[in-house]
């Protein structure tokens, strides 16, 4: 029998085929329409931890609050550029971001990404409940002339600074399951906007690119899906 994140996540084709997307045809950011809202407040994340992984130490800052404000589970693409060495450098990614606060203590909250990544391949998604979980979406943006993670927690395409964060690495650690295959886990900061002052990439399933690659060829979408944590 399929547990209710499976039904949830039969959900999105539109979605994430809008996402893979990523920018429409005069090259701005694509935002799909659906039917957002803001976080789920009536949702207790007072226990809500993160994974706690050996070899995984993520900075401990002394302002980071105990509880995060929202879980998202993003789902999109890792973009590449293959450079004159002959490997991949990373361009970025587009993803949509779906609430799952409500959904942190089932039982599956942890394997979300890997099945959410594995019906995106399948192509078996389809429009239907996850609409309703809409949260925002994830891209990135030249902030002081440095390529820098962007997620917008709204639908519109110039979001007040308390419905956005624009954000730095300040750790990042290989995924502790298939690293070859699966992007890192990475601990972001902001240096702008307000929703957030910290994001953490976790549970992390697919998005890397090949080893290799030959100079001169087109640039490549890999696709990926991870959950996303936001302390205020």
């Amino acid at each position: 029998m399929w547990s209710p994140l499976l039904l949830v996540l039969t959900a999105s084709a539109p979605l994430i085929y809008a996402v893979h997307l990523g920018r429409n045809g005069s090259g701005d950011n694509y935002i799909p329409k659906y039917n957002w809202h803001k976080p789920q407040g009536n949702c207790d994340l007072s226990n809500a931890k993160l994974p706690v992984v050996p070899g995984i130490n993520f900075t401990t800052t002394s302002d980071r609050p105990r509880h995060p404000r929202a879980l998202g589970l993003g789902v999109g693409v890792q973009n590449y550029t293959c450079t004159a060495a002959g490997t991949y450098g990373a361009l970025g990614a587009v993803a949509q971001l779906f609430d799952i606060s409500c959904l942190y203590s089932t039982s599956s909250f942890n394997t979300l990404p890997s099945l959410a990544l594995m019906l995106q391949q399948q192509r078996l998604l389809r429009a239907s409940a996850i609409t309703a979980l809409a949260l925002g979406h994830h891209y990135f943006v030249n902030f002081n002339g440095t390529l820098s993670p962007r997620f917008d927690i709204t639908k519109d395409k110039q979001p007040p600074p308390s419905r956005y964060i624009i954000a730095k690495r300040i750790a990042g650690f290989k995924a502790p399951v298939n690293p070859a295959q699966n992007v890192d886990w990475l601990q972001l900061a902001r240096i702008s906007g307000h929703f957030s002052k910290l994001v953490y990439r976790v549970e992390t399933a697919g998005g890397q690119a090949p080893a290799t690659c030959t100079p001169g060829s087109g640039d490549i979408s890999v696709s990926y899906a991870a959950q996303y944590w936001f302390f205020n």
